[in-house]
């Protein structure tokens, strides 16, 4: 099985990253599953699941925003069209 997300991208972030979603809230990533898309959230103390591209975006640790749609490894190809 490939990794859906780009690992190396990810990694190349500076870390600890943090979950924006459309409603607002925000959550400290506890760690991303490149092979699902799915990642682990810390609310309210405790770990939640949920999917990558539910966030709308992530911030970086330098304060920089990303699109989750960057996080995919077939981001380039379909961008390079």
């Amino acid at each position: 099985m490939s990794d859906l997300l780009n690992l190396d991208y990810i990694n190349s972030l500076p870390h600890p990253l943090t979950a924006e979603y459309y409603d607002g809230s925000t959550f400290d990533v506890h760690d991303i599953d490149v092979e699902t898309g799915l990642m682990r959230v810390f609310v309210s103390g405790l770990l939640q699941v949920s999917d990558v591209i539910d966030a709308k975006c992530f911030v970086d640790d330098a304060g920089e925003n990303h699109d989750p749609d960057t996080f995919f490894s077939d981001y380039e190809l379909e961008n390079a069209k």
